[in-house]
């Protein structure tokens, strides 16, 4: 993507709070899947497997 396309569209998103919106989100979503997991009855093994993938998917990339 040509470089003032891309600083365009990161200006778009932060100037109407977009991005936070999104950030907010993503951790609100992130803190439901990791609750329903202290409340749910798995082995250890699978809630710890769960909880890594939970981190992995959320975790911000740049």
């Amino acid at each position: 993507m040509p470089p003032l396309l891309t600083t365009g569209i990161g200006t778009v998103l932060e100037t109407t709070g977009a991005r936070q919106r999104v950030e907010e989100m993503i951790n609100t979503r992130r803190c439901a899947a990791l609750a329903t997991l202290d409340r749910a009855d798995l082995p250890p093994h699978v809630a710890r497997t769960l909880r890594q993938i939970v981190s992995i998917a959320t975790e911000r990339q740049s």
